[in-house]
């Protein structure tokens, strides 16, 4: 078997303040008995949806929170191949440009990107968001502008991120699916 930087076992290691999800001893002992060429097809698999999610997601996040939330999603709704999401995205409206968290598209996206529904999804850390009146009312204007150009809109604090990153992507999958 080819010798990898890592071990596989550990993986899936996940700790937060509220709870710590570490790959079983039944699992590892199930990937030991699959044969070498098996274990190392597999390892380039994960590694490769490792990179995807590093390159393609993670590494444009701005904040952990943001990181736990697209690593969620990616599981629910990666390979749906009608939605697309972007992370820090520029929406460019008409008298305003705003960056946001995660944006996703649902539809016929490469098709026609504009004929999609769209969802907006923002993070929000304690530090960045409502600390004074003037953020406040930005970022309701700006909510309300997205909503005006045809976006929905949701936000999830950093507590409820922290405490369940799948549950919070389990209700963004549910609201993904009543948009269809």
């Amino acid at each position: 078997m080819k010798n990898y930087p890592w071990d596989y076992r550990n993986l899936f290691d996940y700790k937060t303040r509220n709870y710590s999800f570490e790959i079983t001893d039944f699992l590892a002992n199930e990937l030991d008995k699959l044969k070498d060429p098996v274990k190392d097809f597999l390892t380039v698999v994960i590694e490769g949806k490792i990179s995807e999610l590093i390159y393609g997601y993670l590494n444009k996040c701005e904040s952990p929170i943001e990181q736990l939330l697209v690593i969620a999603l990616d599981y629910f709704i990666g390979n749906d191949p009608d939605v697309f999401m972007i992370v820090q995205n520029e929406i460019k409206l008409q008298h305003a440009t705003y960056r946001v968290d995660i944006c996703v598209y649902i539809g016929d996206w490469m098709e026609n990107i504009a004929e999609c529904k769209k969802l907006v999804i923002e993070c929000d850390g304690h530090d960045f968001h409502e600390k004074t009146k003037e953020q406040a009312m930005r970022d309701k204007k700006r909510d309300r502008d997205l909503i005006e150009a045809g976006y929905q809109v949701i936000h999830f604090t950093g507590s409820e991120i922290f405490a369940d990153p799948f549950k919070c992507a389990r209700e963004i999958r549910d609201l993904i699916n009543k948009m269809r």
